[in-house]
């Protein structure tokens, strides 16, 4: 049985965002529907307990420092980070842009590890930023590799935001967009989430092809999407497997047509 004050305290974290990183108590209460008093024991406990800073003279409420700490904690912990880490580094070395690896989180992607070129394997990396899955390169190949209803769940919630004039934000066209993207084993992003900047990427897979998360390389237009894209597919390609692998992922070999007509005739 859930312990409600518990409950609050997680429902008030859950609140803030890269979009709303401050929040003043009668915000709170109005978004929770709780009274102001309540939320602001349940409020003062967590100042306390250094999970909240509070500003005075704003009379804002915003996450402590502590959850750099565990956010460090969570980046080295997680499974796709380790199977992943050297594999990144090595990618965005031998491309020279930066490698990400992302996990999906509340319908966006959240980047778990990030690599630029000339990085050690074991430098710090921190969770975030938080991404649009529709317009990025991580979310475009993390949302090909998902079911159709989970596919049809996310697109029938969505609106698109134009973060660019190139961003696709008409939803029939990101269907076809996550389609074309499915067979041809990576994705695009072409300046939909920041002008002069692209991305290609590549799921990650687990046991039975359950999407985990997903890999990605992204710079420069020029140097991401020139005369290098096939090669740079084929890297990020091998790398994707070779992390999924690792997670789990053990793909049926390619039977030659000479079994399958061997098949049938049994």
């Amino acid at each position: 049985m859930p312990i409600q004050s518990v409950s609050r305290a997680f429902s008030i974290l859950s609140l803030f965002s890269s979009n709303k990183p401050v929040l003043t108590l009668a915000e709170v209460s109005k978004e929770l529907g709780l009274a102001k008093a309540t939320a602001y024991g349940i409020m003062t406990t967590m100042r306390e307990t250094g999970y909240l800073d509070y500003d005075k003279k704003k009379a804002h409420y915003m996450l402590a420092a502590k959850y750099i700490e565990l956010g460090g904690i969570v980046v080295k912990n997680l499974r796709i980070n380790r199977e992943g880490r050297e594999i990144a580094c090595r990618l965005a070395n031998d491309a020279g842009v930066v490698c990400r690896i992302g996990i999906w989180d509340r319908d966006s992607i959240l980047v778990s590890l990030q690599s630029t070129p000339m990085a050690h394997a074991e430098q710090p990396s921190r969770l975030g930023p938080r991404v649009p899955a529709y317009c990025t390169a991580l979310g475009k190949a993390f949302l090909s590799s998902v079911s159709k209803e989970e596919l049809d769940g996310y697109l029938d919630s969505l609106v698109p935001l134009p973060y660019t004039p190139r961003t696709i934000t008409d939803v029939n066209d990101i269907r076809k967009e996550l389609d074309t993207t499915k067979e041809r084993g990576y994705s695009i992003s072409e300046e939909e989430a920041l002008l002069g900047q692209s991305g290609l990427g590549v799921p990650i897979l687990g046991p039975e092809g359950r999407p985990l998360g997903a890999i990605s390389l992204s710079g420069l237009t020029v140097k991401v999407l020139g005369d290098q894209i096939e090669t740079l597919a084929g890297e990020l390609r091998g790398a994707a497997g070779e992390i999924s692998y690792n997670l789990g992922y053990y793909p049926q070999p390619v039977k030659k047509k000479q079994d399958l007509k061997e098949n049938m005739n049994e």
